[in-house]
């Protein structure tokens, strides 16, 4: 690594500092869990916030040095190599796409555990006292209006589209590195990114220096690209597009929530167009379950990790019971105990009698 200089001139007076580089890996492990704004956000394409939810996460490929998630319930892995580490050049990227493999196997539930173990851990040594990752994310929401499984189903959604984001950091990038991620960046869903940081010191004055590589610019997936406040004409415009088996199934399922409920929330998702069934049962608002819709992917979000703090395990039983009466549907207790949201693919709806077991499911226990 060359020696490289930085010049401050203050007062007429010029200050030198030098490039220390880092002793070992730990110490740029612990600037970026400490300042994860070093990353350059608008470099990364991330949506803020952007919260640190992991450090050495363990998975069966090793372990993740600094694990991260933004706005958009995106996922940012970060390993740490420094430059003289001869895994810098090759094997390096090897074992970020095993960390990536083995993410995508992920579910939204595994994220929360491992954030809300994170938080736990770190509760002790400094200020941070969350419990829960959404509890996090919905206090540094600048909207103010992300709510719990609109968060649930992003997190989802990405986990299953592969939507990862790789930072390499180093001291220093080899320019085959960063001809290498520019490549895989140019063919994959997933991003990997290489971040230098330089850090220099002279005193008490310390300056760190990050420079992002491998930004390429992807296609149009057809998405909306801006968050959208969903309405009836806007949904269904967007559902036009859509195989009529699925466009009548959502129709159905509309209508159901007009017939049984006491009002439709709409989605505000870049995601999926979506909208939730409002209904009262025992004097209780509740949003029962949730339908998510873009051209990749369909589905219906049972939102026992809302209703778990409104109604009783044993009352939530007897609907997810009802709902493992659909075929290849087989939803868990602790899809009730731990607060999920289980979801059922729209095409197992698909047909009169499917439609109607899911339907009775939630008539029965909004009378129970």
């Amino acid at each position: 690594m060359n020696m490289r200089k930085l010049f401050i001139v203050e007062g007429g007076e010029t200050k030198v500092l030098e490039d220390q580089g880092f002793d070992n890996e730990k110490l740029l492990q612990d600037v970026l869990e400490k300042f994860p704004e070093f990353i350059a956000l608008d470099d990364l394409s991330v949506v803020e916030p952007f919260i640190v939810i992991g450090r050495e996460v363990a998975t069966p490929a090793g372990y993740i040095d600094v694990l991260c998630i933004d706005g958009d319930g995106v996922l940012i892995v970060i390993e740490t190599k420094l430059a003289r580490n001869y895994q810098i050049r090759r094997e390096v990227i090897g074992q970020v796409l095993e960390y990536v493999g083995q993410l995508s196997q992920w579910s939204a539930y595994d994220v929360i555990q491992a954030a809300n173990k994170y938080f736990k851990s770190v509760s002790n040594q400094e200020s941070l006292k969350y419990n829960h990752l959404f509890e996090l994310i919905s206090g540094l929401d600048r909207n103010g209006d992300l709510e719990l499984e609109q968060m649930y189903e992003l997190i989802s959604s990405n986990l299953r589209k592969g939507r990862i984001k790789v930072v390499i950091a180093s001291d220093d990038i080899p320019d085959t590195l960063k001809d290498t991620v520019t490549f895989i960046n140019s063919f994959s869903n997933f991003d990997i990114y290489v971040l230098q940081i330089q850090s220099f010191v002279k005193d008490n004055l310390e300056i760190f220096a990050p420079s992002v590589f491998g930004y390429t610019s992807k296609a149009n997936t057809g998405v909306p690209a801006e968050k959208v406040l969903w309405d009836e004409d806007k949904f269904f415009k967007y559902l036009e597009s859509s195989e009529d088996d699925f466009k009548k199934t959502i129709k159905c399922l509309y209508q159901f929530c007009l017939e049984h409920g006491s009002g439709i929330r709409w989605g505000t998702g870049k995601v999926s167009a979506s909208f939730s069934m409002l209904a009262e049962r025992k004097g209780l608002t509740a949003t029962v379950f949730s339908l998510y819709y873009n051209e990749n992917s369909s589905y219906v979000s049972v939102n026992f990790g809302t209703l778990k703090r409104l109604f009783s395990i044993d009352e939530l039983n007897r609907l997810r019971l009802d709902l493992n009466r659909l075929p290849r549907i087989d939803f868990s207790e602790n899809a009730i105990t731990d607060g999920r949201y289980p979801t059922i693919s729209l095409d197992k709806l698909i047909g009169s009698n499917n439609l109607d077991c899911f339907t009775v499911a939630v008539k029965n226990f909004l009378a129970d």
